[in-house]
């Protein structure tokens, strides 16, 4: 994760750069603070990193994979942000701007395979094709997705999935 820290630049670009990082840490920020975050829970630059990234990514129907060890906050920010893009009914003024977000939930496991997560994505898809795109998208997260056999080739239905034949 934190790949603010890890944005490397080059010295005839620096000033651009910069000015990027800052403007994405500003969006970052915003989010973060409209977004109502669990009691008890630390807002650390990865958590907000994650957030950030899961609602743009979800609102713009863009796939992404948050790679990082456990405690990192990857499902966290996930549940964070559909708990609070509920559209009209969002706790935040700021949430209620966007649809609803409906997350279908797979969790892999080393016997996961292509058929039980096909499933999951025609629900989403079928879901999807009969809600009004600006109330509701659905949102497809698969937690441990690093688990299934590789051997067994589970993930591989990904590739069809993933590659533009969802929107």
């Amino acid at each position: 994760a934190n790949f603010l820290r890890n944005f490397q630049c080059h010295p005839s670009e620096q000033n651009q750069d910069v000015h990027l990082l800052g403007v994405l840490k500003s969006a970052m920020d915003s989010i973060s603070n409209q977004t109502e975050i669990p009691i008890g829970i630390a807002l650390t630059e990865g958590l907000k990193e994650n957030i950030f990234l899961t609602l743009v990514c979800t609102l713009s129907r863009t796939p992404l994979m948050i790679v990082g060890p456990p405690g990192c906050s990857k499902t966290l920010a996930v549940t964070t942000v559909c708990e609070n893009a509920n559209g009209e009914e969002s706790p935040s003024q700021y949430f209620r701007q966007f649809p609803r977000i409906q997350p279908f939930h797979y969790q892999c496991s080393k016997t996961s395979n292509s058929t039980e997560i096909s499933a999951v994505f025609d629900r989403a898809i079928q879901r999807q094709s009969n809600a009004d795109r600006s109330k509701s998208t659905a949102m497809v997260f698969m937690d441990e997705a690093g688990l299934p056999e590789e051997e067994k080739e589970s993930l591989k239905v990904l590739h069809y999935l993933l590659e533009g034949h969802m929107s």
